[in-house]
């Protein structure tokens, strides 16, 4: 349902300009961000209610200015016309590690309940790793 790529969890939390960091260099910061979404045409919208939230934090561990930690959480709820589907929760976290200006490297921890929305399915953990590579 939803998840926090590199390159969004850079720009929402380290996409200050330069000249926002602090007097000593640092560029530790905070930010967040959500969105609630209703779509009412039950009929035609799988996902009618939708609900994030998104807290980052950029240079979070000492001497490691450029690299952002987020953790999310999203919801959605399934359209009555569904039968069997109730809604989908996931609690995620991920941490950008820039590792050069052109190398970065994004473990991801997702915990899914109710995966597509049923009860019936046992809850899922999800574990990846996004590298990004910038030209």
């Amino acid at each position: 349902m939803g998840g926090m790529n590199a390159s969004r969890a850079r720009n929402s939390v380290g996409g200050r300009p330069p000249n926002c960091c602090a007097d000593d260099g640092s560029c530790r910061h905070s930010t967040g961000d959500g969105s609630v979404n209703y779509a009412p045409q039950q009929r035609i919208n799988g996902i009618p209610y939708f609900a994030e939230v998104a807290l980052g934090y950029q240079g979070l561990p000492p001497g490691r200015d450029s690299d952002v930690a987020a953790i999310a959480l999203y919801y959605g709820g399934f359209s009555r016309y569904l039968p069997g589907q109730t809604y989908e929760l996931t609690l995620e976290w991920t941490y950008a590690l820039v590792v050069t200006p052109w190398l970065t490297i994004q473990p991801d921890i997702q915990y899914i309940i109710h995966p597509s929305g049923k009860s019936s399915v046992s809850n899922a953990l999800v574990v990846g790793v996004q590298l990004s590579l910038q030209f």
